[in-house]
């Protein structure tokens, strides 16, 4: 599969399309768009939270289409999914755990779909987890040309 990997420099710009085995594990997807996050370029540099093994294939933000899942899971092959993943959204394929892909709705594209598992969701816990916004709140949104500002 092609994969962009981050090389073992702590550098963003050190990112290289790569050829690599495809994954296997759990619930394995053929991704078809992937979004890229501030925390995506953060981890390129090391200056993030997480910082994976190098190199690494960055990208937390997927959607693609179940290749294989292993009985229970509650997807099959074929089905259309989304899902976070700690890293490896920007390669062909991702293996993820049986529990976190999320069934895409009929009405949403794979580029729609590939920004709802962090971006959207982060918007959402900050306007009801983090806030008392209501019906009919006013809210001002600081810095709305990022993932979850737009959102």
């Amino acid at each position: 599969m092609k994969a962009w990997q981050c090389g073992l420099t702590p550098n963003r710009n050190d990112m290289r399309l790569t050829d690599l085995p495809e994954p296997s594990g759990e619930v394995v997807i053929r991704i078809h768009a992937a979004s890229v996050n501030f925390s995506d370029l953060l981890m390129a540099e090391d200056r993030y939270q997480v910082k994976p093994p190098r190199p690494f294939i960055p990208g937390q933000e997927i959607a693609g289409v179940v290749v294989s899942a292993p009985k229970g899971a509650g997807f099959a092959p074929g089905d259309r999914v989304m899902s976070k993943i700690n890293w490896g959204g920007f390669a062909d394929y991702v293996s993820v755990p049986a529990h976190m892909p999320i069934a895409i709705p009929a009405d949403l594209t794979f580029v729609q779909a590939a920004a709802m598992p962090v971006a959207y969701i982060t918007a959402m816990v900050g306007l009801t987890e983090c806030s008392t916004v209501s019906p009919g709140d006013w809210v001002l949104v600081h810095a709305a040309s990022g993932a979850t500002g737009l959102a």
